[in-house]
């Protein structure tokens, strides 16, 4: 919705990108943010594993489909076309800060090759790294990591381990982000890459990632299928 909704011709991107979908609008369902769904495990201590779907945005998103196939528009159609509260304004404050997201992920990956040994940083900066061995690297770091985190949010080491086994967005996030770390090291990928390249790779991250919950993603860009197919790999091991 974010990706429609920011563009400069708002009502025929909306049209342009939905028509597809809103001939079955039963079959659309939307997924709770990424956001949401981390917030949801460190509080409740449990996976958002059977609670993924946001059920009121679904109904919404149906809503906007039925105005969207008919061609006539009702109110959900022009709460998205007007976007009386600032909506927009607000996620392109939260997502498409350019220059922090490059700034923290130029971070992220330069902590990731801190865990890294020497040999093994020197393949992954040279694109020698195989992807199996990039998996091991990741499958190795990423549980400790989040037990880290948990036992910084008051859990308990034993509701950690608990929470792991659950295969939660938290593992399935770290997953990813070391994936990605990974894949912007290979050959210095993160220093020739402008601020906007890597907002869009953080935000082909939440479509990731709840793709991983489900039965696959529908994209035609290598980098997301590869992650995709990465993470799935790694909870198949969990």
């Amino acid at each position: 919705m974010f990706e429609m909704a920011k563009s400069t011709n708002r009502e025929l991107t909306l049209k342009l990108s939905l028509e597809i979908l809103a001939q079955d609008s039963g079959r659309v369902f939307v997924s709770r943010a990424l956001s949401d769904c981390l917030q949801y495990e460190l509080q409740q201590q449990n996976a958002v594993v059977g609670h993924l779907i946001d059920r009121d945005g679904t109904k919404f998103l149906r809503k906007l489909l039925t105005a969207v196939a008919s061609k006539v528009p009702n109110a959900e159609f022009e709460q998205v076309i007007s976007d009386p509260e600032g909506h927009v304004a607000g996620l392109r404050r939260d997502y498409l800060d350019h220059d922090a997201n490059k700034s923290r992920s130029v971070e992220l990956v330069e902590e990731t090759k801190r865990g890294m040994s020497t040999e093994f940083a020197k393949r992954v900066r040279g694109s020698k790294a195989t992807f199996e061995e990039k998996l091991d690297f990741i499958y190795e770091k990423a549980p400790s990591l989040l037990v880290g985190v948990l036992e910084d949010n008051e859990f308990s080491r034993g509701k950690a381990v608990r929470l792991l086994r659950q295969r939660p967005m938290l593992l399935r996030y770290f997953y990813l982000k070391l994936w990605a770390c990974l894949c912007w090291e290979e050959q210095g990928r993160i220093e020739g890459l402008g601020p906007p390249k890597v907002s869009n790779d953080l935000i082909d991250h939440e479509y990731v990632l709840a793709a991983t919950f489900f039965s696959g993603v529908l994209s035609d860009e290598p980098a997301v299928n590869e992650a995709y197919r990465a993470v799935t790999h790694l909870l198949a091991r969990a």
